[in-house]
């Protein structure tokens, strides 16, 4: 926050927590609902991400500011996890191919990879007013996506699972979750673990502090 402010306490609660949002993807929070409509076009029929010829997307300014305009550095030399986390053009290329965008992705190799770098270059963002306005209680998001062959492939997204209209479930949680960790952990350690967060308000935060000890951070 910048500026001067004003905050009348007498009005305030606690109710913000309700807004409380969780990633569903490994992204940077702001591309989350843009990289739900890569995965709808993905999984329309007669789309291949071999064949695209252009990307368009249309998002709000914060992301576009943050994530694809120079508030935070160059979006298009991407050679780093950094980088990468922080480049909407990279992560809409990424996930166009591989599906996903966990820690894999991540790997040097697979940041610079020709096919990634090639597509990335592919993609145009355009901040719109009217989905600007709409946020934050929105994060809307619209792509298109344009073959060799002319076909168009659309979808736009609002929110996404872990937005606060849309919250998180724990079985998507815990898929998240045995997905980040299981290069760390054995299959025994990870159930004590998800099982002591799901109970947590019954457990002492000691519990969960113990069983983190035991990950092994070079665990392959």
């Amino acid at each position: 926050m910048s500026g001067p402010f004003e905050i009348d306490w007498s009005k305030e609660d606690l109710e913000s927590v309700k807004r409380t949002i969780i990633k569903k993807h490994n992204a940077e929070i702001h591309s989350q609902s843009a990289l739900g409509a890569v995965l709808d076009i993905r999984a329309q029929e007669g789309f291949k991400a071999g064949n695209i010829d252009k990307i368009r997307l249309t998002t709000f300014d914060v992301a576009y500011s943050i994530i694809d305009g120079d508030e935070e550095g160059d979006k298009q030399l991407i050679r780093t996890k950094e980088e990468a986390d922080r480049s909407l053009l990279w992560m809409l290329a990424l996930v166009l191919l591989d599906g996903q965008l966990n820690p894999e992705q991540y790997e040097p190799a697979r940041i610079v990879a020709n096919d990634v770098q090639a597509l990335m270059k592919k993609v145009e963002i355009t901040p719109s007013d009217e989905f600007s306005d709409r946020f934050p209680d929105h994060m809307p998001a619209e792509l298109e996506v344009t073959l060799n062959d002319g076909s168009v492939f659309t979808a736009s997204q609002d929110s996404y699972l872990g937005f606060h209209d849309n919250p998180l479930d724990w079985e998507n949680a815990r898929k998240k979750f045995d997905a980040l960790v299981t290069p760390l952990t054995g299959e025994e350690l990870r159930e004590e673990i998800a099982t002591i967060i799901h109970e947590l308000d019954t457990r002492q935060v000691s519990d969960l502090t113990a069983a983190l000890t035991k990950v092994s951070p070079t665990r392959s």
